[in-house]
């Protein structure tokens, strides 16, 4: 996992250093609205995450305080809720960069920085007919 997915940063760090911040903002904005079109992160977001969530705390966290013998306990309860919704957060920072590789390695090549859609190796010094020497995929023009 990449650290900076928690904060919503999708860019690989390898890829970072030759692109300005306007350019990094822009690339992320081009990825999520390629998601946004596909319904990838409205899906995922409510049915990966905050349905899961509402579950835990709804059903698992009482009988989790019961045994723990916190039961009716108001703040073992919000602890038991910030627990719940950290690994939420770390999840969505998971899925979401998951979800994110493609499209921000495909809006990445207009801007000049030629990457493997599939792997994110750097394919600057391969001609654009090759195929990608780290995992074999079709290099893309674009």
């Amino acid at each position: 996992m990449r650290w900076r997915w928690l904060i919503g940063s999708f860019v690989e760090p390898e890829h970072r250093e030759g692109l300005d911040r306007d350019t990094r903002k822009a690339i992320e904005a081009e990825a999520t609205e390629a998601l946004d079109q596909s319904g990838a992160l409205w899906k995922w977001g409510v049915f990966g995450l905050a349905v899961p969530a509402l579950l835990l705390i709804k059903f698992a966290l009482p009988p989790a305080l019961n045994i723990l013998g916190y039961q009716g306990s108001s703040w073992a309860y919000a602890i038991g809720i910030a627990i719940v919704c950290g690994l939420v957060w770390v999840a969505s920072a998971i899925v979401f960069g998951f979800l994110y590789r493609q499209p921000v390695r495909r809006a990445m090549r207009p801007r000049g920085v030629r990457v493997c859609v599939e792997c994110g190796y750097d394919l600057t010094a391969h001609a654009d007919t090759e195929r990608c020497p780290e995992c074999g995929a079709t290099a893309q023009v674009g």
